[in-house]
């Protein structure tokens, strides 16, 4: 399996090439930026078991009308019932996930699906199963603040755990040793940030 870096070249190339070849050193000077390129690669995009097609409703044709026996107070698994855009096989997570009316669904709602699905599939399903529900909702009225705040999980970067999940051992300890020195580095910069700004309310005006 191919570790890419997406737009990354040169030395941090070079690091992510050693992720294949065994070999795990990573030069402090650039660690966290190589992390977040790990983070931020395709990997292949895991495996083709996991090879997903384009997510956006823009890959779909014109929105098709909806049934107009959808109505907002009817729960996801009612809705997909009745609507006749092929999208709805993409609502069958989120019907067993949810069972509240779909006007009461919330970004609350996305955030915790995009989570849960992530340990199941990848970023690039996770994506589709978001846009059919936006879809569904936008064709009732529905979901103006739930798509203002939608974050796609590909404009992330990040794999999903099930995608990590899929690299080899190697590969999937040296991405939690990067994410481990992440941690270390933000928390070194927060301890230096209340510091200085322990200092700056000490000083006379």
């Amino acid at each position: 399996m191919s570790l890419l870096v997406k737009g990354v070249s040169g030395p941090l190339q070079q690091s992510a090439a050693r992720v294949e070849a065994g070999v795990f050193e990573l030069s402090p000077t650039y660690a966290a930026t190589v992390s977040r390129g790990i983070l931020a690669g395709t990997a292949s995009r895991t495996s083709a078991a996991f090879q997903m097609g384009r997510n956006t409703t823009q890959d779909y044709g014109p929105v098709q009308m909806t049934d107009d026996k959808i109505v907002g107070t009817m729960t996801i698994r009612e809705a997909a019932a009745l609507w006749s855009d092929p999208r709805r096989q993409h609502l069958k997570r989120w019907a067993e996930t949810f069972g509240v009316p779909l006007q009461d669904l919330h970004p609350g709602h996305v955030v915790t699906f995009q989570k849960d699905r992530g340990e199941e599939t990848t970023s690039a399903q996770v994506d589709t199963e978001v846009a059919a529900l936006l879809t569904l909702l936008k064709q009732i009225g529905l979901g103006g603040e739930i798509e203002r705040r939608n974050r796609p999980l590909s404009e992330t970067g990040e794999l999903t755990p099930a995608e990590i999940r899929a690299l080899p051992e190697p590969a999937q300890r040296y991405i939690e040793s990067l994410k481990q020195e992440i941690s270390d580095l933000e928390s070194a910069n927060d301890r230096m940030e209340n510091r200085i700004r322990r200092t700056n309310w000490g000083r006379s005006r």
